[in-house]
């Protein structure tokens, strides 16, 4: 005997999940603009080679995520008990240790990329790219932001502040476009790599004064 299931949506429902997904769809758009828009403007106010030499510091700089995704994946878990459990001065506790250990090894690969860039960049792409040492010296100096935004992404979502993830995205990708187009015509590959270091670090510097003015 064939069975038939009888499937019913709830237009309630499909509201509710509709309207939930808004702001996650925007935070997505927002991410990829402020990740590629940098790249994207350079394309189109440089040449060629200035484009490669900026993706090559790119690439050698985001390998470092893995380091922030890692140790949110395993560690967060910890974070998020305390926080559903109500529990705020022991989330806020362990918040800083997270921040605290999250910028001290992004602080130590930056110093570390600076002092070796040369050999990092000679061993992986060889010497044709050794022109990208200074673009990449630049761009690193995004990664403290980059580490921190990560977490903070994380202590939004856990507080169900959809919104101000949103908003926290948009300022990154409008202050990234706007010091790309001052500095990319001037400096080229240089310049979009310190409109990523200042957007990436200006906006976590910004979001945690105005949370520590308002407590």
């Amino acid at each position: 005997k064939k069975r038939t299931v009888n499937f019913v949506a709830s237009r309630e429902r499909v509201k509710k999940y509709f309207f939930t997904a808004i702001p996650l769809t925007a935070l997505v758009a927002f991410n990829e603009i402020y990740y590629r828009i940098d790249q994207i403007l350079l394309k189109h106010m440089t040449d060629v080679s200035s484009v490669g030499l900026y993706a090559t510091a790119v690439r050698l700089t985001e390998i470092w995520y893995i380091v922030p995704n890692i140790l949110i994946a395993s560690l967060f878990p910890a974070l998020a008990h305390t926080s559903f459990k109500k529990e705020g001065n022991e989330y806020g506790k362990r918040f800083k240790i997270f921040m605290v250990t999250l910028l001290s090894i992004s602080l130590l690969i930056v110093m570390c990329t600076v002092f070796f860039f040369f050999s990092f960049i000679q061993f992986v792409y060889g010497q044709a790219f050794i022109e990208a040492t200074t673009v990449l010296s630049v761009y690193i100096i995004s990664l403290p932001g980059s580490f921190i935004s990560m977490l903070i992404m994380q202590d939004m979502f856990l507080a169900e502040k959809k919104w101000k993830m949103v908003l926290f995205s948009f300022c990154t990708a409008a202050i990234n476009i706007v010091s790309c187009l001052l500095l990319i015509p001037i400096y080229g590959a240089v310049g979009a790599a310190g409109a990523t270091a200042i957007s990436y670090n200006i906006v976590p510097l910004l979001y945690y004064s105005i949370k520590l003015f308002n407590k």
